[in-house]
This record gives C-alpha cells, sequence and structure tokens, in this order.
C-alpha cells in the first residue's frame, strides 16, 4: 500500500490509534466503553491513576469505609463474571477484583463468590446483574437463574438494561477520573 492509500485509510483516527495500525505500537483501551477516555500514552508519560488515588496508602485501609457492592453478568459457556467494587462519598468507585468462571452452576458460583467476600472481608451493600440472563428461566429445575442465586445465599438486583446509556455512564466517569479499574 502506498502511502497516499495509507493516509486516506488511517485519516480521522487519532495520533496513537494511526500508530497502532501503521506501526504496530500496542493499546490497551479497546471497545465503545473506553473509547477517547483514556489513553495507553497518558499513563506512559503521566504515571499511574490509581497511585494518583491511593498515594502511599495500602488498599484496604484506603478503602476502609467505602461502600461496597459487587457487578455480575451470569452465564454457563460464556462465563460468568462478578466484579468487586467499592466508592467513596465523592461518587469515586475502584473496580478492585473479579471473579471469572465458565461452565458452573450457579450453586458452585455462589459458593465462589461467597468464599471470595470472606477472604475479602467485604460487606457488599448489594450486587446487581444483566436482567437478560438472570430473568431466563432454567429447564432443569424450572426457576429463575435470579432465584437460584437467592436459594444459595447470594441476592441480585435486576440492572437496568439500557446499554447505550450505560456505555456514556462509563465514558464520563473515565473522562471525570471517577471510576478506576
Amino acid at each position: 500500500v502506498g502511502i497516499h492509500a495509507l493516509n486516506r485509510l488511517t485519516r480521522g483516527l487519532t495520533d496513537e490509534e494511526r500508530a497502532a495500525r501503521t506501526k504496530g505500537v500496542f493499546i490497551t483501551h479497546t471497545g465503545l466503553i473506553y473509547q477517547n477516555c483514556f489513553s495507553a500514552l497518558s499513563y506512559k508519560e503521566g504515571g499511574n491513576v490509581i497511585h494518583d488515588i491511593v498515594g502511599s496508602y495500602h488498599f484496604k485501609d484506603f478503602v476502609k469505609g467505602w461502600g461496597h457492592f459487587t457487578c455480575m453478568d451470569h452465564g454457563f459457556s460464556n462465563p460468568t463474571v462478578f466484579l468487586f467494587c467499592c466508592f467513596d462519598e465523592y461518587g469515586r468507585i475502584i473496580v478492585y477484583d473479579e471473579m471469572y468462571q465458565s461452565k458452573t452452576t450457579v450453586r458452585d458460583l455462589a459458593g465462589m463468590y461467597l468464599r471470595r467476600v470472606e477472604k475479602l472481608d467485604v460487606h457488599p451493600i448489594y450486587s446487581v446483574g444483566d436482567p437478560s440472563n438472570l430473568t431466563r428461566t432454567e429447564s432443569q429445575t424450572g426457576t429463575t437463574i435470579q432465584s437460584e442465586y437467592m436459594e444459595h445465599g447470594v441476592p441480585i438486583a435486576l440492572g437496568h438494561k439500557d446499554v447505550s446509556s450505560g456505555i456514556v455512564r462509563c465514558q464520563n466517569r473515565f473522562q471525570s477520573k471517577a471510576l478506576f479499574i
């Protein structure tokens, strides 16, 4: 491909995206949520954003007194994920741990979740999950996935199914340095 054709193909990309496509430079953000929110180069040039928040404190001490919650998306072939998050009085949210498992029953996932909560020594105020998976009825039991989690000690509230506004909220939180993963 000639230089003029390459320039036409990469017109409209940021400098970082153009370098990734023309020189193979690695960039860490992908997908709609992370688009234009931060860049790998800003970390390289400006340091660690989490360190800017946490400073020299140990994480456990830093988040003492913060509220804790979990987000989840249930799957079987596609993995189930639980994200462990905390928030402070200023609305900053840190996602600090993840449980990621596929081909596992709800009973086993609930047990893993409860053991993780105990190990982390946190008390989540609530758990919220993707309603499209949680309201599905299991053919073997005739109950919903949400009911099965509840039966095994893990109550999960249904989240709102509005992908576009969720992406915008995540982008805004990343841009205002109010969400850290």
